[in-house]
Protein backbone atom coordinates (compact mmCIF):
# COMPACT_ATOMS: atom_id res chain seq x y z
CA UNK A 1 0.00 0.00 0.00
CA UNK A 2 1.24 3.48 -0.84
CA UNK A 3 0.25 6.82 0.57
CA UNK A 4 -0.02 9.64 -1.90
CA UNK A 5 1.13 13.16 -1.18
CA UNK A 6 -1.69 15.53 -0.47
CA UNK A 7 -0.30 18.27 -2.70
CA UNK A 8 2.33 18.44 -5.38
CA UNK A 9 4.43 21.51 -5.85
CA UNK A 10 6.51 21.93 -8.95
CA UNK A 11 8.61 24.93 -9.77
CA UNK A 12 7.81 27.04 -12.82
CA UNK A 13 10.93 25.67 -14.51
CA UNK A 14 9.86 22.08 -13.94
CA UNK A 15 6.36 22.80 -15.28
CA UNK A 16 7.80 24.52 -18.34
CA UNK A 17 10.10 21.55 -19.01
CA UNK A 18 7.19 19.10 -18.81
CA UNK A 19 5.07 21.34 -21.08
CA UNK A 20 7.86 21.51 -23.67
CA UNK A 21 8.35 17.74 -23.69
CA UNK A 22 4.59 17.21 -24.01
CA UNK A 23 4.32 19.72 -26.88
CA UNK A 24 7.25 18.06 -28.70
CA UNK A 25 5.53 14.68 -28.42
CA UNK A 26 2.28 16.16 -29.81
CA UNK A 27 4.14 17.86 -32.69
CA UNK A 28 5.25 14.44 -33.95
CA UNK A 29 1.66 13.81 -35.10
CA UNK A 30 1.77 16.71 -37.62
CA UNK A 31 -1.80 17.87 -36.89
CA UNK A 32 -3.27 14.43 -37.72
CA UNK A 33 -6.15 14.71 -35.25
CA UNK A 34 -7.13 11.04 -35.54
CA UNK A 35 -3.69 9.69 -34.69
CA UNK A 36 -3.23 12.33 -32.01
CA UNK A 37 -6.52 11.38 -30.36
CA UNK A 38 -5.58 7.69 -30.36
CA UNK A 39 -2.15 8.47 -28.95
CA UNK A 40 -3.48 10.81 -26.25
CA UNK A 41 -6.10 8.32 -25.15
CA UNK A 42 -3.47 5.58 -24.78
CA UNK A 43 -0.95 7.94 -23.19
CA UNK A 44 -3.58 9.23 -20.77
CA UNK A 45 -4.44 5.76 -19.52
CA UNK A 46 -0.76 4.84 -19.17
CA UNK A 47 0.06 7.97 -17.18
CA UNK A 48 -3.09 7.58 -15.09
CA UNK A 49 -2.10 4.02 -14.17
CA UNK A 50 1.39 5.12 -13.21
CA UNK A 51 0.09 8.07 -11.17
CA UNK A 52 -2.11 5.67 -9.22
CA UNK A 53 0.96 3.59 -8.34
CA UNK A 54 3.51 6.31 -7.67
CA UNK A 55 3.85 9.63 -5.88
CA UNK A 56 5.24 11.44 -8.90
CA UNK A 57 4.30 15.11 -9.04
CA UNK A 58 5.65 15.34 -12.58
CA UNK A 59 3.32 12.60 -13.78
CA UNK A 60 0.37 14.21 -12.02
CA UNK A 61 1.15 17.49 -13.81
CA UNK A 62 1.55 15.65 -17.12
CA UNK A 63 -1.83 13.99 -16.57
CA UNK A 64 -3.47 17.38 -16.02
CA UNK A 65 -1.96 18.60 -19.31
CA UNK A 66 -3.38 15.58 -21.14
CA UNK A 67 -6.79 15.97 -19.47
CA UNK A 68 -6.83 19.67 -20.43
CA UNK A 69 -6.06 18.69 -24.02
CA UNK A 70 -9.27 16.70 -24.25
CA UNK A 71 -11.27 19.60 -22.81
CA UNK A 72 -9.74 22.38 -24.92
CA UNK A 73 -9.37 20.83 -28.36
CA UNK A 74 -12.58 18.84 -28.12
CA UNK A 75 -11.02 15.57 -29.23
CA UNK A 76 -13.90 13.14 -29.38
CA UNK A 77 -12.86 9.74 -28.10
CA UNK A 78 -16.43 8.49 -27.73
CA UNK A 79 -16.73 7.75 -31.49
CA UNK A 80 -14.58 6.04 -34.08
CA UNK A 81 -14.87 6.15 -37.87
CA UNK A 82 -13.67 2.97 -39.55
CA UNK A 83 -11.83 2.90 -42.91
CA UNK A 84 -15.12 2.24 -44.75
CA UNK A 85 -16.66 5.39 -43.19
CA UNK A 86 -18.96 3.65 -40.71
CA UNK A 87 -19.15 5.46 -37.39
CA UNK A 88 -19.19 3.50 -34.14
CA UNK A 89 -19.75 4.93 -30.70
CA UNK A 90 -17.44 3.61 -28.04
CA UNK A 91 -18.84 2.72 -24.67
CA UNK A 92 -17.41 1.49 -21.41
CA UNK A 93 -19.19 -1.18 -19.38
CA UNK A 94 -18.49 -0.69 -15.68
CA UNK A 95 -19.65 -4.20 -14.79
CA UNK A 96 -17.33 -5.86 -17.32
CA UNK A 97 -14.59 -3.21 -16.92
CA UNK A 98 -14.26 -3.26 -20.69
CA UNK A 99 -14.87 -1.22 -23.85
CA UNK A 100 -17.49 -2.12 -26.46
CA UNK A 101 -19.30 -0.66 -29.48
CA UNK A 102 -23.12 -0.75 -29.16
CA UNK A 103 -23.56 -0.86 -32.96
CA UNK A 104 -21.74 -4.17 -33.31
CA UNK A 105 -24.06 -7.04 -34.22
CA UNK A 106 -22.28 -9.42 -31.89
CA UNK A 107 -21.17 -7.72 -28.68
CA UNK A 108 -17.51 -8.14 -27.79
CA UNK A 109 -15.70 -6.58 -24.85
CA UNK A 110 -12.13 -5.28 -25.05
CA UNK A 111 -9.64 -4.53 -22.32
CA UNK A 112 -8.72 -1.18 -23.86
CA UNK A 113 -10.03 1.27 -26.43
CA UNK A 114 -7.21 0.61 -28.90
CA UNK A 115 -8.02 -3.11 -29.11
CA UNK A 116 -11.64 -2.26 -29.89
CA UNK A 117 -10.57 0.20 -32.60
CA UNK A 118 -8.23 -2.35 -34.20
CA UNK A 119 -11.07 -4.90 -34.22
CA UNK A 120 -13.50 -2.43 -35.81
CA UNK A 121 -10.95 -1.36 -38.43
CA UNK A 122 -10.07 -4.95 -39.30
CA UNK A 123 -13.70 -5.92 -39.93
CA UNK A 124 -14.57 -2.68 -41.76
CA UNK A 125 -11.93 -2.32 -44.49
CA UNK A 126 -12.26 0.16 -47.30
CA UNK A 127 -11.46 3.70 -48.24
CA UNK A 128 -13.52 6.73 -47.21
CA UNK A 129 -12.47 8.52 -50.39
CA UNK A 130 -14.51 6.09 -52.46
CA UNK A 131 -18.21 6.19 -51.68
CA UNK A 132 -19.45 2.70 -52.48
CA UNK A 133 -22.76 3.16 -50.67
CA UNK A 134 -24.39 5.90 -52.75
CA UNK A 135 -23.60 8.38 -55.48
CA UNK A 136 -19.91 8.09 -56.15
CA UNK A 137 -18.62 11.60 -56.76
CA UNK A 138 -15.10 10.36 -57.41
CA UNK A 139 -16.20 8.36 -60.45
CA UNK A 140 -19.21 10.35 -61.60
CA UNK A 141 -20.56 7.87 -64.18
CA UNK A 142 -19.32 4.36 -63.68
CA UNK A 143 -20.97 2.83 -66.73
CA UNK A 144 -17.68 1.44 -68.00
CA UNK A 145 -18.05 -2.38 -68.07
CA UNK A 146 -14.27 -2.70 -67.74
CA UNK A 147 -14.26 -1.04 -64.28
CA UNK A 148 -15.64 -2.60 -61.12
CA UNK A 149 -15.71 -1.06 -57.64
CA UNK A 150 -15.73 -3.76 -54.98
CA UNK A 151 -17.70 -3.36 -51.73
CA UNK A 152 -14.46 -2.73 -49.84
CA UNK A 153 -13.75 0.29 -52.07
CA UNK A 154 -11.07 -1.22 -54.28
CA UNK A 155 -11.29 -0.35 -57.98
CA UNK A 156 -10.61 -3.13 -60.46
CA UNK A 157 -9.84 -2.39 -64.12
CA UNK A 158 -10.50 -5.34 -66.42
CA UNK A 159 -8.30 -5.87 -69.45
CA UNK A 160 -9.69 -7.63 -72.50
CA UNK A 161 -7.32 -10.12 -74.08
CA UNK A 162 -7.63 -12.87 -76.63
CA UNK A 163 -11.23 -12.12 -77.53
Amino acid sequence: MTTKKSSCTLSATEKLLIQNIYENIKDEYNNNIGQLAEFLNTFQSMVDDEVNLSNSCTLEYLLTLIDDEFDIDGIDTSNHITPNCKEYSIGYDNNQHAYYAPQMIQKFFFINRESLIRHLDYYNPGDCHINTYGNDLWTSDNSDPMVHIAPNGKIYHFVGQYG
